[in-house]
């Protein structure tokens, strides 16, 4: 298992210096990512979060980019509840 897992990260470096990512000026990048997790703890208590957030950006130049970033956590345990976002 672990000389697997070692052969697949050679093989990811190597492969990672063939690629070409370059951005230029008028580029744009999105993203969106999120996460669930629930924690069930010892007595019957539990504890349940989800995690969304996002960023748009622009390139100006080829070496500046502007973007804008959210983010959004709900968290509950026992009945409380708290909500986030920026």
């Amino acid at each position: 298992m672990r000389r697997m897992l070692m052969l697949t990260a050679v093989l990811a470096l190597v492969l990672a210096g063939t690629t070409n990512a370059a951005v230029k000026k008028g580029d744009t990048e999105v993203s969106l990512s999120g996460s669930w997790q629930k924690l069930n703890v010892e007595g019957g208590g539990s504890l349940d979060t989800t995690i969304i957030a996002g960023s748009f950006g622009y390139f100006v130049t080829d070496e500046l980019e502007i973007s804008l970033a959210g983010n959004w956590w709900d968290m509950s345990a026992d009945g409380s509840d708290l909500t986030m976002g920026v």
